[in-house]
C-alpha cells in the first residue's frame, strides 16, 4: 500500500467519534457560543525579550515576549506550555532572513496596491522591528489586547526632493563612509546662475527659495535608492514634520507624494476555563482602502509549531479528519478553504474530487499533549494550513489564513490582457480562534474529537444501544434527458424510481428485516433532479402524481421509515414563465459583475460541462424562499427534508446593490436552516459544520481524503 502523508484511515473515527455519539439536539443546544470582546484598559509599559506574565485565571497563565509580541500558554494542569512561536534558541540555526521573519511573526499579512502589485508583511519586520506594539489589559477580563501597527508610520518618504545647504549639511553631518557616499553620489547642488536662461523661470516658479541660496536637488534615481536615502535620513533624525518646514522654507509643493502602507490589526487575548481565545475584531481593522487592498491575513500560523526533534501529528479536517506525521518527507503544504469552494466566483478550475474542509477545526498532538485549535468566527473566509519540518520551515505547524477581499482575474477582450477585479467588501466577521490544551491521557484524535464534541454540544445524554443502526438508502425520481421528435430536440421528463417504486423498494427492505431505514429521495418535484425553484411545489407527474406520493409518505409513517425528500434550495437548474425566479435580482453574481453558474466538471476532459450549468441562488434571498417552500411543503405532510446544499456550500453574491459576503452567506444559510427546524420538519444534512447542531441524520459524510504524497 502506498504511503501517504494525509492519512484518513486512522482518522476516520474523528468525524464519527465527534458526531454519533448523541441524539439531535435544538439549534439553543449547540455548543461555541461566545460573548462580545473586552474593552481594553490599561496600557502596559512592557519591555525586553523574554516571555513576561500578563494574565492568568485558576487553569492557565498567559505571557507575552514585549519584543516579538509572541505569546505563551501554561496549562498549570500539568506543567505544560504552548507558544505562538517557536523558542528563540529553536531559531538559532536559521538563517534565512524571511523565514526567520515568518517564524517569529504571528499575523501575515498578503495585500495589493492600487497597480495590482502584491505585497507581503510580518508583523516581525513590519511591526515589531519598528517598535510599533502596544500592550493593553482588558477590562473584565483575564487577557492582553495587542494591538499592531504593521508597515510604515510615516506617511511620505524621507528622502527630501530638495533641500537646503543648512539642512543637508545637518543630515550628512556623522554619517559613515557608505551612507555618505550614497547622499552625495544621488544630490546635485543646484545654483540659479548654472541653470540655462530658458529654464530659470521654471526653475524659479519650482523652487522659490533658489533666488536667494544654492540648493541640494535629488537626482533621478531607482526606487530601490530612494529607499535607501530614506533609511539614512531617518536614521540621522530627519521627520516627517522637519521636512514639511523645509519644503515650506524653500516654497517647494511636491507632486507625486509616495504612498505608504500602514496596516492597525489588534489581537485580543482571552484566558477562560477551557483555555485561550484570540480575536481580531474587524471594527478595529484599519489602513487605507483608498490606495490598498488587505487580500489575506494569516493567523497564528506557528501556534504550537514542533520542531525536527518530536513525534506526533497534525489532525486536519481532511474528509472525515486526517492524520499528517511530524517530518513526513514532503515539501508540500496542506491547503483547504473550509466548506470547500465559493462557486460564485467564475473561474475556479478542477482540483480533483478532493472532499471539502467540513469542520473549521485542526489540532497538534504530541507524545507529551495535544493542542485543539477551533475557529469560532469567521471560519467561512478561512483556509486551513499544516506543514511539515520538511516542508520548507523546519517547523510542523497547523494554522489558519483568512481571506479579506476577494480578487479574480479575468480576460478582457477590449484591452486584450488580463484584468483583475477585487470585490468592494472587507472583513465582514470577526476572526476567533479557540486554543484548548489537553493532557497526555487526551493526546489523541479520539481526545482532539471528544473535546471538540464537548464544545460544539455539550453534555449530552448518549444514544440508547437498543436503538437500531441508521440504513441510508438514496434514490432518483426524475431526471431530463435529451430526446427527439421528427427531428427536433427537446428534453423528456424520465422516470427512474417512481412514488410507486420507492414504496416497493422500502417494503421489500422491511420485508427481508431491515430496520433503522432512512430515505433519501431526489428528484421529486419541479422537473425532477434538474428542479425549478422550490418556492412553489409541483409533484412529477411522470413519477404517479400527488395520489403516489401520499401513498409513499403514509407508508413510511407507518413503517417507521425516515422519509427526506431532497429538496435544493442553493442553486435553480431550470427556468419557466412565472415560476419565481429571476436572473436579474435572484441570481448571485460573481465579482467582474456576471450571473454566477454552478459548473459540473467533466471528468474525462477536466473542462465545465456545457450542458446543465445551474445558477447560483443568492444567498440573500435564502430566508425568504425558505419561508415560501415552508408554506408549500406543509401541505404534503411529509415530516422529514433532505436540505442538499443547503447545509453544505456557502457562496457569495457580489452584487454591487446587495452583496453578500461568504459570512453573511454563511449567516443566511443558519438562519434558513433553524427556520426549517422550528417548522417542525427532521432535517437530514449533507455537509459539515453548518448542519450539525441541528441535523437529525446526517447522510453521506465524507470518509475519503486527499491522498498527499510524500516526496519520493
Amino acid at each position: 500500500m502506498k504511503r501517504t502523508i494525509v492519512k484518513a484511515a486512522a482518522a476516520a473515527s474523528f468525524l464519527a467519534v465527534t458526531l454519533t455519539l448523541f441524539p439531535a439536539a435544538p439549534l439553543s443546544a449547540a455548543g461555541g457560543e461566545t460573548g462580545g470582546i473586552p474593552a481594553a484598559g490599561e496600557t502596559l509599559n512592557l519591555s525586553g525579550d523574554a516571555m513576561q506574565p500578563v494574565a492568568e485565571n485558576e487553569g492557565y497563565r498567559l505571557s507575552v515576549n514585549p519584543a516579538t509580541g509572541a505569546v505563551e500558554l501554561l496549562d498549570k494542569a500539568d506543567g505544560s506550555a504552548w507558544r505562538s512561536n517557536p523558542a528563540p534558541e529553536q531559531l538559532t540555526a536559521v538563517t534565512d532572513s524571511s523565514q526567520l521573519a515568518e517564524l517569529n511573526s504571528q499575523l501575515e499579512l498578503t495585500f495589493f496596491d492600487t497597480k495590482n502589485k502584491q505585497y507581503q508583511y510580518t508583523n516581525y519586520e513590519q511591526a515589531a522591528q519598528k517598535g510599533q506594539l502596544v500592550f493593553q489589559k482588558l477590562q473584565g477580563a483575564d487577557g492582553l489586547k495587542i494591538t499592531y501597527q504593521i508597515g510604515r508610520l510615516e506617511s511620505r518618504m524621507l528622502a527630501p526632493d530638495v533641500m537646503t545647504a543648512a539642512l543637508y549639511a545637518s543630515l550628512t553631518e556623522g554619517l559613515d563612509e557608505e551612507a555618505l557616499k550614497t547622499v552625495t553620489s544621488n544630490y546635485t547642488l543646484l545654483s540659479l546662475e548654472t541653470v540655462p536662461e530658458s529654464k530659470r523661470q521654471e526653475t524659479v516658479e519650482k523652487y522659490p527659495a533658489i533666488k536667494n541660496e544654492d540648493l541640494y536637488v535629488l537626482r533621478n534615481v531607482a526606487e530601490r535608492v530612494r529607499r535607501r536615502l530614506d533609511e539614512i535620513f531617518k536614521a540621522a533624525g530627519l521627520t516627517v514634520e522637519r521636512l514639511e518646514e523645509e519644503y515650506t522654507l524653500i516654497g517647494y509643493e511636491p507632486t507625486d507624494e509616495d504612498v505608504y502602507a500602514l496596516f492597525t490589526i489588534p489581537l485580543v487575548y482571552v484566558l477562560d476555563d477551557a483555555g485561550l481565545t484570540v480575536t481580531i475584531p474587524r471594527d478595529e481593522v484599519a489602513y487605507d482602502t483608498e490606495n490598498f487592498s488587505l487580500n489575506k491575513i494569516t493567523l497564528h500560523k506557528f501556534f504550537g509549531a514542533q520542531d525536527i526533534l518530536s513525534s506526533g501529528y497534525l489532525l486536519v479536517p481532511d474528509g472525515s479528519g486526517a492524520l499528517i506525521d511530524f517530518n513526513e518527507p514532503s515539501s508540500e503544504v496542506f491547503r483547504k478553504p473550509v466548506y470547500g469552494a465559493d462557486r460564485s466566483f467564475a473561474n475556479l478550475e478542477f482540483t480533483g474530487y478532493a472532499p471539502p474542509a467540513a469542520l473549521p477545526v485542526y489540532g497538534i498532538v504530541t507524545s507529551r499533549n495535544a493542542l485543539l485549535a477551533v475557529i469560532e468566527s469567521g471560519e467561512s473566509e478561512a483556509e486551513l494550513l499544516a506543514g511539515t519540518a520538511q516542508s520548507g520551515m523546519g517547523f510542523n505547524y497547523a494554522g489558519a489564513a483568512f481571506t479579506t477581499v476577494e480578487r479574480e482575474s479575468f480576460y478582457s477582450t477590449r484591452k486584450h490582457g488580463a484584468l483583475v477585479k477585487a470585490s468592494p467588501a472587507m472583513l465582514q466577521a470577526d476572526i476567533r480562534l479557540r486554543y484548548r490544551p489537553l493532557p497526555k491521557e487526551q493526546a489523541s484524535y479520539a481526545g482532539l474529537a471528544a473535546a471538540y464534541r464537548e464544545r460544539l454540544f455539550g453534555v449530552r445524554e448518549t444514544l440508547s444501544p437498543e436503538e437500531p443502526v441508521a440504513f441510508y438508502l438514496t434514490s432518483v425520481g426524475a431526471i431530463s434527458k435529451r430526446k427527439t421528435v421528427l427531428g427536433l430536440g427537446y428534453w423528456a421528463t424520465v422516470p427512474l424510481t417512481t412514488y410507486g417504486e420507492a414504496q416497493e423498494i422500502l417494503q421489500a427492505l422491511l420485508d427481508k428485516g431491515v430496520g433503522g431505514i432512512q430515505y433519501r429521495y431526489d428528484g421529486w418535484y419541479n422537473g425532477g433532479v434538474e428542479s425549478r425553484l422550490p418556492s412553489r411545489l409541483s409533484l412529477v407527474s411522470e413519477l404517479g402524481g400527488k395520489k403516489a406520493f401520499q401513498a409513499l409518505t403514509a407508508y413510511a409513517g407507518e413503517k417507521g421509515v425516515g422519509l427526506y425528500p431532497n429538496v435544493d434550495f442553493n442553486y435553480v437548474s431550470s427556468t419557466g414563465w412565472f415560476d419565481g425566479f429571476s436572473k436579474t435580482f435572484d441570481a448571485a453574481r460573481s465579482v467582474d459583475g456576471a450571473v454566477a453558474l454552478a459548473f459540473d466538471f467533466n471528468i474525462s476532459t477536466l473542462s465545465n460541462y456545457a450542458v446543465w450549468n445551474r445558477y447560483i441562488y443568492s444567498a440573500g434571498r435564502l430566508p425568504g424562499l425558505v419561508g415560501k417552500f415552508t408554506a408549500a411543503y406543509d401541505k404534503l405532510g411529509v415530516p422529514g427534508l433532505s436540505v442538499g446544499a443547503l447545509a453544505r456550500d456557502v457562496n457569495s453574491d457580489f452584487t454591487k446593490s446587495r452583496p453578500v459576503t461568504r459570512p453573511l452567506a454563511q449567516r443566511y444559510t443558519e438562519e434558513s436552516l433553524a427556520s426549517l427546524q422550528q417548522a417542525g420538519y427532521r432535517l437530514l444534512g449533507v455537509g459539515g459544520m453548518i448542519v450539525f447542531p441541528i441535523a437529525a441524520m446526517l447522510f453521506k459524510q465524507l470518509w475519503d481524503h486527499s491522498g498527499l504524497q510524500p516526496d519520493g
